[in-house]
């Protein structure tokens, strides 16, 4: 398992590479989001994370 040092958050809207944002949008709507789709819990809280970067696919 990775350890990320606390106050170094990694969340997709303060990546520092626009194109990087895109295309990690684009992978979890492809790889992560399908999946979720079994479980109602984390099926419900990728639709608000889809929605919430939907400008990321546009």
């Amino acid at each position: 398992m990775v350890s990320v040092p606390s106050g170094e958050d990694q969340r997709l809207d303060t990546h520092p590479r626009p194109e990087k944002r895109r295309s990690y949008y684009q992978e979890t709507l492809h790889s992560i989001v399908p999946l979720a789709q079994a479980h109602p819990w984390f099926d419900e809280w990728y639709a608000t994370w889809t929605e919430a970067f939907a400008h990321l696919g546009e």
